[in-house]
């Protein structure tokens, strides 16, 4: 039998950037890509000296909702997006509100270094590079720690409807069939990357105690310090979220 060992990792994280590329809105002082990818650059090399690995991660809608998504029809986001340092995304309902036909444009010109998830969110077969690139979960492992992360986006009516050919399905009922997955797939540490705001993520908690970290998105809200869920069984499920627009970048020790 496998035993994995005791092994710190971080996690950077934001969510809900908008293509604000060169300041938060309102607020040009903070946000921005150039001050983000400098902040995730720095803080894994300091986490690197110190034998720490990381993984760096935005909980949703990196796209619509400034002027600079308009630019070249979304792929110039979409590219700055990935050069930020990201290992994993999940998409969020601004990332595919220009409906599934122009999203697999999208994603069938821009390449990129991170892994897109949404694991509730399906599509017409035709759509082959959504198909492609996006996926309900991500691996990894450090240290002999085998990581899963679980992306989920939320099902509200107001935003599916325009997907086009395609649909999002119910989060919790997804949520249960992976986390069961990537644990008898041998992952020590199940992650939930969400886009579906802190209450749902509450909810998702305690319907799910197979998850063991929730790092969320959609509300826009500033956690300043982690949340903790209580399931039914008293397990606590932390939960965090770094606001909008880049003006913070989460950062998060695990020592599992």
């Amino acid at each position: 039998m496998r035993v994995a060992v005791a092994a710190p990792f971080q996690i950077l994280h934001t969510n809900d950037i908008h293509s604000h590329l060169d300041h938060s809105i309102h607020t040009p002082d903070i946000g921005g890509y150039g001050r983000l990818t400098n902040m995730i650059r720095r803080l894994k090399i300091d986490a690197k000296e110190e034998g720490i690995e990381t993984i760096a991660m935005d909980a949703g809608d990196f796209l619509e909702g400034n002027i600079y998504y308009l630019a070249d029809r979304g792929r110039k986001a979409y590219e700055i997006h990935g050069m930020a340092g990201f290992d994993v995304s999940v998409i969020g309902n601004h990332d595919y509100l220009m409906g599934a036909r122009d999203l697999n444009v999208i994603l069938r010109d821009v390449k990129t270094s991170f892994q897109l998830l949404g694991a509730n969110m399906i599509v017409d077969k035709k759509y082959k590079a959504i198909h492609e690139k996006m996926k309900p979960y991500w691996e990894t492992e450090i240290d002999g720690v085998k990581i899963g992360v679980l992306g989920l986006t939320t099902n509200d009516l107001l935003y599916k409807w325009r997907i086009g050919d395609g649909d999002i399905i119910n989060e919790y009922k997804t949520a249960k069939r992976y986390a069961k997955e990537l644990r008898e797939r041998g992952n020590d540490v199940v992650i939930a990357l969400t886009h579906m705001g802190i209450s749902k993520d509450k909810k998702l908690a305690k319907k799910v105690p197979e998850i063991d970290l929730i790092v969320g998105g959609h509300s826009h809200t500033f956690m300043h310090k982690v949340f903790y869920q209580k399931t039914k069984k008293g397990k606590k499920i932390p939960i965090v979220q770094a606001g909008k627009h880049a003006q913070y970048l989460g950062q998060l020790l695990l020592d599992y």
